[in-house]
């Protein structure tokens, strides 16, 4: 099974950003001004304008979330003993506090659209790293390049004779989002092929004491 590990934000967490990408990257279509006078009037009507528009993530609601780590084709055996590793260290782990801080565009084709995150990062990165090494326990081997501190939400589709605006590529769109607890580690499975991609959850494990906790103790 194709494994990985996520961190879900809970319901509302991203709604802005959702919205906001919604908003900006799906205009409606702008017909062109009809053409004056008696030539105007005969000619066949001119084809509303063809604009980008936004593609969501073809995937259900939980698979909006922050990936920390991809472990590839990994067996149930091998997937049980990885989450049992797991359950038993992220009690130690701190629970970091984060919130939606932008969305932006990918400067390239198929301009990937994300919510980038910001808050305690450190927290969040050190997941990542306490996963790593566990991972390396488990004779897995992991890329540290595939973490990011971002919510993959959707891209771009530019149709066929439709032009890219200039201000896409890019684009940066600053946003306040609430303020959210990062206290679970979800373990999900890719079950399907292509559009018809689902996430079966394995095991959500709890993580451990809010980050102030644990720098007051």
């Amino acid at each position: 099974m194709q494994l990985q590990a996520v961190i879900v934000p809970p319901s509302g967490a991203i709604d802005g950003a959702l919205q906001m990408a919604l908003d900006i990257f799906s205009p409606e279509p702008v017909p062109e001004e009809p053409k004056r006078g008696l030539v105007g009037r005969l000619r066949k009507p001119v084809p509303a304008k063809v604009v980008p528009e936004l593609v969501w993530v073809p995937t259900p609601p939980e698979a909006l979330f922050v990936r920390v780590a991809k472990f590839g084709n990994v067996t149930l055996t091998d997937t049980r003993s990885l989450a049992e590793a797991i359950q038993r260290s992220a009690a130690n782990w701190p629970s970091p506090l984060l919130h939606v801080a932008s969305v932006t565009v990918g400067d390239t084709a198929p301009f990937a659209v994300v919510a980038q995150l910001e808050g305690d990062l450190g927290g969040l990165f050190g997941i990542f790293t306490h996963v790593l090494d566990l991972g390396k326990q488990q004779d897995f081997f992991l890329d540290r390049r595939s973490f990011r501190n971002e919510i993959r939400l959707g891209s771009v589709e530019v149709p066929e004779g439709a032009e890219v605006p200039e201000e896409l590529p890019g684009a940066v769109i600053p946003l306040v989002g609430p303020q959210w607890r990062a206290d679970h580690l979800t373990l999900f499975r890719l079950v399907g092929v292509g559009a018809a991609i689902a996430y079966e959850e394995i095991a959500a494990i709890a993580l451990g004491q809010p980050v102030e906790d644990v720098r007051d103790s």
